[in-house]
């Protein structure tokens, strides 16, 4: 049963310095060059997904993670915990095997707590929800007694803090955000969480390990986790030699306290390390930066898979976090392929039809401006214009085939007989030519028509296309794919 709050009483003074402080550092943002901060929203669709950073547009959230020009370690760890790089709420929380939920997430805490809470609905930036992290406090236990406890002792002392401190934010009106740790309060008294009573609030639900015959099979650390969950990060050869042995085989399926199995495990902790890094007590971004999993976690993927021999493809999409298990080159998902082909003939279209009034003015179309002088130079004959935009018709008909609009395969797919193809093939041949140019133009103009960057309008237009083709992790990672092709362009050039 949850602790009854006692009625508010008065605050002592020291708090009520605090929040005097508080109500000059509120006034003081209005004045502040940098921005700070960030809400959870519903999106227009009404599925909780998006962080409601209006200045967003284009940035990451670790960009935004910040105070005086530092990431602050605290928000950056609430929003790459909940959120992916896009500002939507991680799939893993809505689609898990087993990690399901309802799909709507001391007297003097509580006072302080709603004082705080009350000035910033009416702050000059009114907040739509707060966000709590129930966690461990040291009161009470001598921090360095409590380190020379066992890691299992530890855990359970803090588990007992943590138990506690859900059930405070709980009597506040916090509910679970889906399945993760998080917790959040509305300010819209109509939201479904504000009507949801603590006892129908999500928990993680309790699974029972099976055991079996051998004693290893009971051998489970405070966290739940088997042999195969701690070795598997660790050490692929002695990963190997357990999988060899076929009593251990049922480890696989056992899942620790985290709901997880090793495999489960596994790519939780590879997504994690593609997302942020840790630096100096500093968390850094490195959402487009990403270059593939290297090849050892690779092979982790593919002997807890029980897949011996994979093919190239395979193992594409698993150095590059595919998870719909069609990506072309392993990293450019079938939404994302979309979004670029269709993009491609819009702006081909586009170009084609003022290029067909003027000249000049063709000249100031975006995929245009977007090539380096060198480029724009060639483009003061108008075969040579008419071949530059085949070549964005070309993109589409790539998509068509499944493959990735390299140079090397426009090349392969154009027809010997057809001007326009001529006049691409001459575009491409001048100055060490290439398609990079040309995919960024077409993905750059994909990022302003996404749904949670941009304005929205390719999902408006082509929602049934788009909700045919699979979910995919790599669905958002636009710029990823930027870099990527660029990288391939620049190594078939030096090849």
């Amino acid at each position: 049963m949850e602790p009854e709050i006692e009625p508010e009483t008065a605050l002592p003074p020291y708090m009520q310095e605090m929040i005097r402080k508080y109500d000059e550092y509120l006034q003081n943002q209005k004045n502040r060059s940098y921005e700070y901060g960030g809400l959870v929203s519903d999106n227009e669709d009404g599925e909780d997904g998006n962080l409601d950073w209006p200045w967003l547009k284009q940035h990451n959230v670790n960009e935004k993670c910040m105070l005086n020009g530092r990431i602050t370690k605290g928000l950056a760890d609430c929003a790459t915990t909940l959120f992916d790089n896009k500002c939507c709420l991680k799939v893993d929380f809505k689609k898990h095997f087993v990690k399901k939920d309802t799909g709507v997430w001391g007297s003097i805490g509580k006072t302080l707590f709603q004082d705080i809470w009350q000035r910033a609905k009416a702050s000059y930036r009114p907040v739509r929800f707060a966000i709590a992290l129930p966690a461990h406090l040291h009161t009470g236990f001598d921090p360095i007694s409590l380190r020379s406890r066992s890691e299992e002792e530890q855990y359970t002392i803090t588990q007992q803090s943590v138990t506690s401190s859900v059930s405070f934010w709980r009597a506040l009106g916090f509910r679970r955000i889906r399945c993760s740790e998080f917790f959040a309060l509305a300010a819209d008294p109509n939201h479904a969480a504000n009507h949801m009573p603590k006892g129908a609030d999500y928990d993680p639900p309790t699974i029972e390990l099976a055991t079996g015959p051998w004693p290893i099979h009971d051998a489970l650390n405070y966290l739940g986790n088997t042999i195969i969950h701690i070795i598997t990060p660790k050490k692929v050869k002695t990963l190997e030699w357990v999988l060899e042995k076929p009593w251990l085989k049922d480890l696989l399926l056992v899942r620790n306290h985290d709901l997880d199995t090793p495999k489960e495990k596994l790519l939780s902790i590879l997504d994690f390390n593609r997302t942020v890094m840790e630096s100096q007590g500093m968390v850094v971004g490195i959402f487009d930066d990403f270059k593939g999993f290297r090849p050892n976690s690779i092979d982790r993927i593919f002997k807890l898979r029980g897949n011996a021999a994979p093919t190239e493809g395979e193992q594409e999409r698993a150095k590059y976090g595919c998870t719909c298990g069609e990506c072309i080159a392993g990293f450019l998902s079938p939404r994302l392929a979309l979004a670029v082909a269709t993009q491609a003939g819009l702006d081909g279209d586009e170009m084609s039809m003022i290029l067909d009034e003027s000249h000049n003015l063709f000249l100031l179309c975006w995929p245009v401006k977007h090539l380096p002088p060198s480029k724009r130079s060639r483009l003061m004959e108008e075969p040579i214009c008419r071949g530059f935009i085949r070549l964005f018709f070309l993109i589409t008909n790539c998509h068509e085939r499944k493959r990735l609009p390299t140079t090397t395969n426009i090349r392969a797919i154009m027809d010997s007989t057809n001007m326009d193809d001529l006049h691409a093939g001459s575009f491409l041949g001048a100055n060490n030519g290439s398609m990079a140019h040309i995919f960024q133009s077409c993905s750059t103009g994909a990022i302003d028509e996404d749904r949670f960057i941009g304005n929205g309008q390719l999902n408006e237009t082509y929602r049934d296309e788009i909700e045919r083709l699979p979910e995919c992790r790599n669905d958002r990672e636009i710029k990823f794919a930027m870099k990527q092709h660029l990288r391939i362009e620049s190594s078939d050039l030096d090849g």
